[in-house]
């Protein structure tokens, strides 16, 4: 477990009604590496070269895993989950726009994805990202009412988009991190660059002076 939180709040603390998380303590030399996991283009797959570098560098991380790419990668989420340097969070269940869906539909999109990875992974999520980083007051009440807090992100590492390079990614993440920097990235294509940028972001985060956590706070 971390000496250190990264979100301002213990584990027995009550969410906020409605509060989005973009970063954490600008007082904190922290930054959280997260990675969301959903099927938006086939193939479905997890670059299994991206927990290999987390792991060879001891660099914790969370990934936000859509319950239709747990089920159709249910040993993927196992082997995340057995890892313990990574967290679970939420990332809906279709990876939906959520604002254009209404309450229940917020709620089962959310519902149904704890219940797929709790199912995985034997627990179930503290914490939800929203698709496309869409999010207001409305979605996130609707997340912290099934016990859910909202983590979004202040630094977007661009891995998605076409053509993105390895040097690209590496000088987007180290020009933009902040203190409390909640650092979003992909580990659902292998043809992205994030594997191959990940070991000089890890270290060049390092050479900063961030220590490397993930969205939650320890328990103990």
């Amino acid at each position: 477990m971390l000496a250190a939180a990264l979100v301002r709040r213990v584990a027995a603390d009550p969410l906020p009604a409605a509060e989005v998380v973009n970063h954490g303590s600008r007082d904190l030399p922290m930054v959280a590496l997260t990675f969301d996991a959903c099927p938006t283009k086939p193939p479905v797959e997890l670059d299994d070269r991206i927990p290999a570098e987390l792991v060879a560098a001891q660099a914790p991380a969370t990934f936000f895993v859509s319950g239709r790419w747990a089920k159709t990668l249910p040993d993927a989420v196992r082997r995340l989950a057995a890892e313990p340097l990574f967290e679970i969070g939420n990332h809906t269940t279709r990876h939906p726009h959520l604002k254009k869906l209404d309450a229940a539909h917020v709620r089962t999109e959310l519902t149904d994805t704890q219940d797929i990875l709790e199912g995985l992974a034997g627990r179930r999520p503290r914490w939800f990202r929203p698709p496309f980083g869409e999010v207001d007051t409305r979605i996130a009440a609707e997340a912290a009412a099934v016990g859910l807090g909202t983590i979004n992100f202040d630094v977007a590492s661009g891995d998605p988009a076409p053509g993105t390079t390895r040097a690209r990614l590496v000088h987007t993440v180290l020009a933009n991190v902040r203190p409390g920097s909640i650092v979003v990235l992909h580990a659902n294509h292998r043809r992205f660059a994030t594997a191959d940028a990940l070991p000089e972001i890890i270290q060049g985060l390092r050479a900063k002076g961030f220590e490397l956590v993930t969205v939650s706070v320890p328990t103990e």
